[in-house]
């Protein structure tokens, strides 16, 4: 029983050590990002492998990089990347979240040959959609505004769909029939009925729609 203890304290032992060395590993390139940013630019590149400052040039670093370029300021980009990507990510699970409960809810012709077509264009890769949208933004003159960069995701993606319609179809339909006979309408069993149930899936698109844009 003794050695057993033993074998398992030392089993232990070298689990964490290894993880420990793999997770400095893993998080290195971070370390070392965050303390270039302390170093003067004569000092960055001679001892690359160092994370101490060999000379320090943090507040000429952080003032230069929130001063910006070409006239601009950091906080200018920040604030594109920002209204971007709110406006971005609400438009897109928004139109998402209309698509899905038509599809997985509402009874008409073709939903699953609409749906399948949904589907298959997550299978076109995005490198592909880039010129199309370019002569689409640049015929509307919305070229270099940030229209531009929060339409080709305003009107929902298809994997923002396909993930809120496989939760929604998990969902049993006895719901939307009780709301209805309380005289809800079909907006009212979305927003009243089914959105609270399918948070889950709501914020992982919200996550993932965050993410990408």
């Amino acid at each position: 029983m003794v050695g057993e203890q033993k074998n398992k304290k030392m089993a232990s032992v070298v689990f964490h050590v290894f993880s420990c060395l793999l997770g400095f590993i893993m998080i290195y390139p971070l370390l070392w990002l965050v303390a270039s940013s302390f170093k003067s630019n004569d000092t960055m590149f001679k001892n690359t492998y160092s994370l101490l400052p060999e000379s320090w040039g943090i507040i000429k670093n952080y003032t230069s990089g929130f001063a910006g370029t070409a006239g601009y300021s950091f906080g200018h980009f920040f604030m594109n990347s920002a209204i971007v990507t709110v406006i971005g990510v609400v438009c897109a699970i928004f139109s998402s979240l209309l698509v899905a409960y038509a599809v997985s809810r509402v009874k008409f012709f073709g939903a699953n040959f609409w749906f399948g077509c949904i589907i298959m264009t997550m299978m076109i890769p995005a490198q592909v959609m880039v010129v199309p949208q370019y002569i689409i933004l640049k015929k509307l003159h919305l070229n270099d505004t940030l229209p531009a960069m929060i339409l080709p995701w305003a009107f929902g993606g298809a994997f923002f769909v396909f993930l809120i319609v496989q939760y929604m179809r998990g969902i049993p339909k006895e719901l939307d029939e009780a709301a209805m006979i309380d005289g809800c309408s079909k907006i009212g069993i979305l927003f009243k009925i089914l959105v609270p149930v399918v948070q889950p899936a709501i914020v992982s698109a919200a996550i993932f729609a965050f993410y990408w844009i």
